[in-house]
């Protein structure tokens, strides 16, 4: 099944947990390739001379309107597809349409995640050719997991061998100006894999100036997700800073709450405490609220305690109910039943009933009953 974009998104959020990795060779072996695969890798010929003899080769031997190429690089994360005791089951790789979806057929199959890691991992890409009128275009690619096999569809696919990153990203960041729109999406995804700097340079470039913001939030999103340097925050404030559109304000606030560093949660409280205007106030509360550190519990209870905005209150309220239990029940409980704002109290104690902790329903419990404990 076909893993939309939405779902490597969430995958990226949840891929840098700590962990160690040997770098490995690339993919000499193409056995997890199982089908008709024509081996174009020899010679001295460069990746694009390799993409220019595959279509050759196609237009020359065979008929139909569809090929796959593909290549192996050094990711800077593992591509990891297979299921507990299942390695030896193969991924079936069908063409639908102008897409290239992966299917396995057993229960719970979760699709695939990315492990990170220190070192570089192999990964090889799967692309999807479209020819018409003599022309060809890419239109779809797909990573795949060279420890895992694979079997070909019924058409033509040639192995371009092992490319070096700064080739592989030099063709994929010429191919991202001329493919379809829809595709430059998958093609950002891909480039954020790879291990070099011209990688995060590309990511920064689409972020800050491309002029669709669909493409620019991708960019961001998996500039930040898949960082290696420590510039990420201070990219975000600045291109905040320099933003016009509150579309993109609001994703660069959630982009700086996925961030794991104490730097992002400190911008995100500034923003709370600073932003003029109160919608975006209230995304940083939302964000902060996500966040489970000291400093954004006391900033969520400073809202309340201090800030005239009853709208900012209510949010600052959610915000601190969204809290790991150990944080938000005793905050919530001192709210409710100490503040002095009938409405402030109101919305604490709702909140404590969605919580169900036992000490909120004691405290419910004596409210309710008239009790004194």
């Amino acid at each position: 099944m076909r893993r939309p974009l939405m779902a490597l998104t969430k995958t990226l959020l949840v891929l840098l947990a700590a962990g160690l990795a040997v770098p490995r060779p690339l993919a000499a072996d193409i056995s997890f390739l199982k089908g008709r695969m024509i081996d174009l890798s020899g010679g001295d010929r460069t990746l694009e001379q390799r993409f220019s003899l595959a279509e050759k080769e196609f237009l020359s031997s065979e008929k139909g309107t569809a090929f796959l190429t593909a290549y192996s690089y050094l990711s800077r994360h593992r591509i990891h597809s297979r299921g507990p005791g299942l390695s030896s089951v193969p991924y079936k790789i069908r063409i639908e349409g102008d897409h290239i979806n992966l299917h396995r057929t057993w229960r719970g199959d979760g699709g695939q995640t990315l492990e990170s890691g220190v070192g570089s991992f192999p990964a090889v890409v799967l692309f999807l050719h479209r020819v018409q009128g003599g022309k060809n275009q890419l239109v779809d690619l797909q990573l795949i997991d060279p420890d895992d096999a694979h079997e070909l569809p019924a058409v033509p696919a040639y192995w371009l061998g092992d490319a070096g990153n700064e080739e592989s990203l030099t063709f994929m960041k010429e191919a991202f100006e001329t493919v379809p729109l829809s595709f430059r999406k998958s093609l950002v995804f891909a480039i954020s894999t790879h291990e070099h700097p011209q990688a995060s340079e590309f990511l920064r470039k689409v972020s800050a100036g491309h002029d669709n913001i669909e493409l620019r939030k991708t960019a961001l999103l998996f500039f930040v997700g898949g960082a290696v340097d420590e510039g990420a925050v201070p990219f975000l404030k600045d291109l905040y800073a320099r933003e016009k559109s509150r579309e993109m304000k609001k994703h660069i606030i959630f982009v700086l709450s996925t961030d794991k560093s104490e730097e992002s949660v400190r911008e995100l409280i500034r923003l709370a405490r600073n932003e003029a205007e109160s919608s975006l106030r209230k995304d940083a509360i939302f964000w902060l609220g996500q966040k489970a550190s000291q400093e954004a519990a006391r900033t969520l209870k400073d809202f309340v305690d201090g800030d005239e905005n009853q709208e900012i209150k209510k949010q600052a309220l959610f915000a601190i109910s969204q809290l790991p239990k150990d944080k938000a029940v005793p905050m919530l409980l001192e709210i409710a039943k100490t503040y002095g704002n009938p409405s402030v109290r109101k919305n604490a104690i709702f909140w404590l009933g969605q919580t169900g902790d036992e000490r909120a329903l004691a405290f419910l419990e004596d409210l309710l009953l008239g009790k004194k404990r």
